[in-house]
């Protein structure tokens, strides 16, 4: 890993105590390093570096990524991230709207236990959101616009018949058209 994408020359620009911000993020991302190569060869296959570079998607990355967070986050370092910590400076430079709308993803969608903070987990859900309702739902939206003999198995035909449920972006295929469906 090149120390220079951190504005430093070599190790020997990390000292101790004096390391700073920027000591810290090298420690993480050598950390995370580390983690990723998991032959400890300390040089990582094209595996290895999936995992490093979108560690959001391996759980065995999520502790590092939430300790991150809250490093970040956690201002009084309590070990928990309040509204105010949550929002940050941006609370400040943002509309009245935008903050009643945080407040309300912070309390409603975030804080599971409702105790007024964001804990390790709640904290791992606001960063790592689990996906998996979303893409269950678009499945199903899909299959109630193509497959049309309601069988829960979609034949080549109905691909074909509804190509645009299946490409674009999910707007489009929100806005259905039917004029498309004779264009393949």
């Amino acid at each position: 890993m090149s120390l220079d994408s951190f504005g430093i020359d070599g190790e020997e620009d990390l000292h101790g105590e004096e390391e700073g911000e920027t000591g810290v993020l090298v420690k993480e991302e050598r950390e995370m390093w580390y983690k990723a190569d998991k032959n400890g060869d300390n040089i990582l296959d094209k595996t290895e570096f999936e995992v490093f570079i979108n560690p959001e998607e391996h759980a065995e990355m999520h502790a590092l990524l939430v300790r991150r967070q809250l490093r970040e986050k956690d201002g009084n370092g309590d070990g928990v991230v309040d509204f105010n910590e949550y929002v940050g400076q941006r609370g400040n430079q943002q509309d009245k709207e935008w903050y009643i709308s945080e407040q309300h993803k912070f309390k409603h969608e975030l804080d599971g236990n409702d105790d007024g903070v964001l804990d390790e987990n709640e904290v791992k859900g606001w960063i790592i959101p689990n996906n998996e309702e979303l893409a269950e739902e678009e499945l199903e939206h899909m299959f109630e616009l193509a497959d049309d003999d309601r069988d829960d198995r979609l034949s080549f035909e109905e691909m074909l018949r509804h190509h645009r449920v299946f490409v674009g972006s999910a707007d489009d295929r929100d806005d259905h058209d039917d004029r498309f469906d004779d264009e393949l």
